[in-house]
């Protein structure tokens, strides 16, 4: 459709010589291509107004506000967008919102290896297949607790059988930097002579399997701020003695 503009002009006189006033309609018209690019340019430069923000301030006032799954949507809106989720410094993930396992594992190893160097949150929860990768929980936790400052860990395996479930690295027990660290349906075998946990001041650990008792108790001996510690369904502990000069809350079930 083309858009018409009417532009009426007077003639009065003319070398003295009175005229009598006309109007004469001229037309100028917009080609109907021409309309539609301005109306483009238009809608164009008001979606460029959030691209056009500084890149901290869409990771850290507007994508850090959104779930992971939906953070990661927005690299499909341009080049500019395409990796800007990555730099959010935390990261929660299901494998339930995934097509199957395996495409769960392939992001989550992705993601990390982009991204674990300034990560300061992880939050998982996993169904796994017994006959997919055995050790990527492990590697995951590894890679967190070695190359980044990790402060909040959360990680949840559902419906595991006890001969599936996956060891956690020792580099976890000496991640100096967490504060929050949850643990559900893994087995801690560690020895925990060499434990460094200096800021961890809440510890929940839910139908984990243990080394034994004595590893369990030096492991939460060695936790010297620790404020919340939560024990719920420990797999292989009949007898826990707990000792903490700072703990407030106690919970065991």
């Amino acid at each position: 459709f083309a858009f018409e503009k009417i532009l009426c002009v007077d003639f009065v006189s003319v070398s003295g010589h009175k005229i009598s006033q006309t109007h004469k309609p001229l037309t100028h018209q917009i080609p109907m291509e021409e309309s539609k690019e301005k109306e483009k340019g238009i809608c164009q430069e008001r979606r460029d107004m959030i691209s056009n923000l500084p890149d901290s301030l869409i990771y850290s006032q507007m994508l850090s506000y959104l779930p992971t799954k939906e953070a990661v949507r927005t690299s499909v809106l341009s080049n500019m967008w395409k990796s800007l989720w990555l730099l959010i410094p935390s990261m929660s993930l299901t494998s339930y919102d995934f097509p199957d396992y395996n495409a769960f594992v392939s992001f989550v190893d992705k993601s990390l290896e982009e991204k674990s160097c300034f990560l300061h949150k992880l939050e998982l929860l996993i169904q796994k297949d017994n006959d997919n990768d055995e050790h990527c929980v492990t590697r995951w936790v590894d890679s967190v607790a070695t190359r980044s400052k990790v402060k909040h860990l959360d990680v949840e395996c559902v419906l595991v059988k006890r001969e599936f479930l996956e060891v956690m690295p020792l580099n976890l027990y000496t991640c100096e930097s967490l504060i929050y660290l949850r643990l559900h349906r893994v087995m801690l075998l560690g020895g925990f002579d060499s434990v460094s946990l200096p800021r961890l001041k809440t510890l929940r650990l839910e139908q984990n399997v243990y080394a034994n008792e004595a590893s369990l108790q030096s492991l939460i001996s060695s936790c010297l701020v620790l404020q919340d510690l939560s024990i719920l369904q420990d797999d292989n502990v009949k007898v826990l003695r707990v000792h903490s000069q700072t703990l407030t809350s106690l919970t065991l079930g």
